[in-house]
């Protein structure tokens, strides 16, 4: 048994040996498997290691290559040259012309002179082309007194264009004193503009009397101060009248000194027509002082000159409330406007109603003073004429050894009476001439003495000696100075005739005394306040054109108007500007007779007009369609036409979306070009001054206007946005039933695709069905006179609906249909048809 049984156990031992060893054989096996496994990958791990090695090696490699190629082949970035330097002046000018760009050559030449003007530009920039006429123009006459530079402040890789090379606008003209900083010239770019300011520069204070200054001036500034060797007061006092010239270019505010003998403080104070001011003596600086005088002037009257770059000042005189605007060339040359003085007296009796009497009587003073001058002036400008016109002046120009002192010149007393009594002194009068230097000395002297012993009294108190006391001829003697000076005046005249004749009004020219009503102390009668300004109408044409005035078509260029900026009206003054119509005219616009002025620019014509033609003469009727353009002479008269409703579609020149939209409304105009009920127009809102209830603050501005309803017009809502489809939609929301479905069918009419056509012709029968339910709600509540009308209405709205349905295209019958519609509409509720 136990053999037996013993047996088979060792078999079962034998079978389980055999498995273990297949075991570890197949274990074996795994083992050398993954081995192999880990070594492939091993060995392609380092493969891959070894080809991104090499590859970043030639990499590197390529990297360093290309940055030796690059460090031996490595030049400058090739820029183009700049431009060589060409003159800007010619060579035969009277300008000293650093086109290189030599500034500090220039300084030092400038300094170096007496006064020196010196014109800082840009070879390209059309103001400076437009200037280089006008400087050459002024050197070319005043080269003998001042010096002329011009300094190229462009060109590239120059000394000016290094320092300043952030300039926004050229040209930059500054005067030099000899000492001092330099003053700039901010007025227009003409000559006789530049030659007004440098004849102030060389005498910047005035010599009249105060009477006269302020019959000429609203403010005169007045200094009392030291004049002694050295005097401190006296330069920072020079310096402000020169920094005046800077912030008053038309130099309002005449500056006039007054010398003390013995040292006190400095005194100072502006006189205006209305009352005077101290200057409270905290600190003689420039600064305090000229802060304290632009703070405290105002003026009654005041030339304007807006800089036409977003200027505020025409704005600000035109806010508080209306204002009375005189157009009229202004002269530089001539230190007298006859229509201004005019103005300022006028502006004197309007405003003088105070309870103060020294105002009142200084006010009546100023005002007969200016009347009297207005006529002197005008005989002294035609004295002026003839002996210009007929004397020519010779000076003798030898050369002496002897100095020259401006004694010399007080010397001679028979000049001296010469010069009191003949009509010469008008001359210097007019045009602003000097007043002997010499009068406080000559005051000391008995006119009866003989010259020479006044001249052997003077040689033993001066240092030099004059030729007058020899018989060397000498062109500085007093007798050829006075020529001298006769020449420079008829000089200035012809100049500042060719800019602009000097013109007077003709009341001066008869001696009739003045009408008109008696407009004194107005202002309060009427409590009308208003602010009386001067524009140049030389310079400032376009914005008398803007108001509908052709000044080119106005005696001596001159007219008036009242600009009223919160009631949006104006008040062109028709006829000759006189005193008397001048009266007139301000005391009807106080009464409130004077009819607004609907004129604009599209009905002015002149050489100066800048704007486009338009279409208004154009023959509107016989086009196929088209947008009338209409102007403020039609317009009320086209918005007025019976039966017709007018889509006006306002437009400015300066807005470029305008343009956008243009195309828009020309296309809804071709859209309904067979509706003749429908007119289409558009407006220049810039140019055309319209009814205020029909202007527009906003471009572009579309309006409604329904047929014989012109109160109930509508604008197109600023918030949506001006398309084809919303433009058609306003049109259509605002037209009266029959002519909204006569225009709906003209649309169908115009689609080309057939379900576009379907579609619209199913919402002209839906929309003739909502017209048909309203007109029989009408009918149930209205009375028996009316009943018969709107069944007559009924029959032809089945009649469109029924022929919409079986021939929508038929054209005869559709537009006789809507013709009966209309004529429905049209009639009133007691007749029938």
């Amino acid at each position: 048994m136990s053999s037996a049984y013993s047996e088979p156990h060792l078999e079962d031992t034998s079978s389980l040996d055999g498995h273990e060893n297949n075991d570890k054989d197949e274990k074996n096996r795994n083992i050398s498997k993954s081995e192999q496994k880990d070594k492939v990958k091993k060995n392609l791990k380092n493969k891959y290691l070894n080809k991104m090695f090499y590859l970043l090696k030639e990499f590197l490699i390529m990297v360093v290559v290309a940055i030796a190629y690059a460090a031996i082949t490595n030049e400058p970035p090739k820029v183009s040259k700049s431009p060589a330097a060409y003159r800007f002046f010619p060579e035969d000018a009277y300008v000293t012309d650093w086109y290189r760009g030599e500034i500090s050559d220039a300084i030092n030449q400038a300094r170096s002179a007496d006064i020196a003007f010196v014109m800082f530009y840009a070879p390209w920039d059309a103001e400076c082309q437009h200037a280089r006429k006008e400087f050459q123009t002024v050197a070319r006459f005043m080269h003998q007194q001042i010096t002329f530079s011009a300094v190229n402040c462009w060109q590239p890789g120059s000394e000016c264009k290094t320092q300043y090379s952030k300039v926004n606008k050229w040209p930059i003209l500054i005067a030099y004193p000899t000492h001092g900083r330099g003053v700039q010239y901010n007025g227009p770019l003409v000559a006789a503009h530049m030659m007004a300011f440098l004849k102030k520069l060389i005498s910047p204070f005035s010599k009249e009397e105060t009477i006269d200054l302020m019959s000429q001036h609203d403010v005169v500034v007045t200094g009392n101060v030291y004049a002694g060797p050295f005097s401190r007061d006296f330069n920072i006092f020079y310096q402000v009248a020169l920094r005046l010239l800077e912030r008053d270019p038309l130099q309002e505010i005449a500056v006039t000194v007054e010398t003390q003998t013995e040292y006190n403080l400095p005194e100072l104070h502006i006189q205006m027509w209305n009352e005077t001011l101290i200057y409270p003596y905290s600190e003689w600086e420039i600064e305090s002082i000229l802060n304290w005088i632009l703070k405290n002037v105002h003026h009654l009257t005041t030339w304007i000159s807006p800089s036409g770059s977003k200027s505020i000042s025409l704005s600000s005189y035109l806010q508080p409330g209306p204002a009375l605007i005189l157009f009229t060339p202004r002269n530089p040359l001539a230190t007298h406007s006859d229509y201004y003085s005019m103005l300022r007296a006028f502006a004197f009796d309007y405003n003088s109603c105070g309870v103060d009497q020294i105002i009142n009587k200084l006010i009546s003073i100023f005002h007969k003073k200016i009347q009297s001058d207005r006529k002197e002036r005008y005989m002294q400008y035609l004295k002026l004429i003839e002996e210009c016109s007929l004397k020519k002046f010779k000076v003798k120009r030898v050369t002496s050894a002897n100095l020259w002192s401006n004694i010399s010149y007080c010397l001679d007393m028979r000049y001296l009476r010469e010069s009191l009594h003949q009509n010469n002194n008008n001359m210097i009068n007019y045009f602003g001439g000097m007043k002997m230097l010499c009068s406080r000395f000559l005051a000391n002297f008995d006119y009866g003495y003989e010259v020479p012993e006044i001249a052997r009294f003077i040689s033993d108190n001066i240092v030099y000696k004059t030729s007058k006391l020899s018989d060397i001829p000498d062109y500085r003697s007093p007798k050829n100075l006075k020529k001298a000076m006769r020449i420079e005046i008829c000089k200035t005249l012809l100049i500042a005739q060719k800019y602009q004749h000097l013109a007077f009004s003709s009341e001066l020219y008869n001696d009739d005394v003045v009408g008109g009503f008696d407009v004194k102390g107005l202002k309060c009668k009427t409590n009308r306040t208003l602010t009386f300004i001067a524009m140049d109408s030389l310079r400032y044409h376009h914005y008398a054109e803007k108001l509908g005035i052709d000044l080119s078509k106005r005696p001596n260029k001159t007219a008036v108007v009242i600009l009223d900026d919160k009631m949006e009206s104006h008040y062109i003054m028709s006829g000759e500007v006189t005193e008397s119509n001048l009266r007139n005219y301000v005391y009807n616009y106080t009464k409130g007779s004077l009819k607004r002025a609907l004129s604009s620019l599209a009905s002015v014509r002149s050489e100066s007009t800048h704007s486009y033609s338009n279409n208004r003469d154009c023959n509107f009727d016989n086009a196929e369609f088209g947008v009338r353009e209409l102007s403020a002479t039609n317009f009320l008269e086209t918005i007025s036409q019976t039966n017709k409703a007018v889509i006006i579609f306002y437009y400015s020149k300066q807005c470029s979306f305008c343009n956008g939209i243009s195309y828009t409304f020309l296309t809804i105009a071709k859209y309904f070009a067979t509706v003749q009920e429908l007119l289409f127009a558009r407006v220049d809102g810039d140019l055309n001054l319209l009814p205020w209830e029909y202007t527009m603050e906003t471009y572009p501005t579309i309006l409604f206007i329904p047929a014989n309803q012109v109160s109930e017009s509508r604008v197109f809502p600023m918030d949506m946005p001006i398309n084809l489809q919303n433009l058609i939609g306003f049109i259509l929301a605002n037209l009266q039933t029959s002519l909204r479905l006569e225009a709906m069918w003209t649309l169908c009419d115009k689609a080309k695709f057939n379900p576009d056509v379907m579609d619209c012709f199913l919402s002209v029968r839906l929309q003739i069905s909502q017209t048909i339910d309203r007109t029989l709600q009408e009918w149930r509540t209205s009375h028996n006179e009316e009943k018969s009308l709107l069944s007559l209405k009924l029959q032809h709205l089945h009649d469109l609906h029924n022929l919409f349905l079986q021939y929508p295209h038929n054209v005869t019958l559709a537009e006789n249909l809507f013709a009966k519609l209309k004529l429905i509409e049209m009639q009133p509720p007691e007749t029938t048809i």
